[in-house]
């Protein structure tokens, strides 16, 4: 069974991939004409605690536990999507062209499916859903 530490943890790592995806969406669609090269460094410190808890999910990615699997899969795509965009802006090109924001697409897909898939797995181990929000979602059901 899937314990509540786990899915705190998935949730953050959902949580701040939305906020990273609704971020270089929005930017991209602002930045149309002109490209802020600087425009990284205001992300960079959401991506950095995104792929530190993507690290803290290894073990659980690479061995889910039973039921966990419908989770684990897409968490693997979000993980690889992060390793690419890390390889991305380690480039001065990344930088400079704001490389960062051609990842939302990518990143918005994988997380709605993430999404619908999570959900039904917190509903079979018992837990209620209060909110489409990974913020405050996670409340355990009454167990008899």
């Amino acid at each position: 069974m899937v314990d509540s530490s786990l899915l705190d943890r998935v949730g953050n790592v959902f949580s701040l991939a939305g906020k990273l995806g609704r971020a270089f969406h929005q930017e991209h669609q602002e930045q149309r004409r002109q490209i802020d090269p600087t425009g990284w460094n205001r992300r960079a410190p959401t991506f950095s605690e995104f792929y530190d808890a993507m690290l803290d999910l290894r073990d659980a990615i690479q061995n889910p536990l039973d039921g966990f699997s419908p989770v684990a899969g897409p968490l693997l795509e979000v993980a690889r999507l992060a390793k690419g965009l890390r390889n991305a802006m380690q480039q001065p090109d990344g930088r400079t062209w704001a490389a960062y924001q051609d990842f939302y697409p990518q990143l918005n897909s994988i997380l709605k499916t993430a999404g619908e898939r999570s959900r039904k797995l917190l509903r079979r181990n018992g837990w209620t859903i209060r909110s489409r929000s990974w913020t405050n979602i996670l409340r355990p059901t009454s167990r008899i």
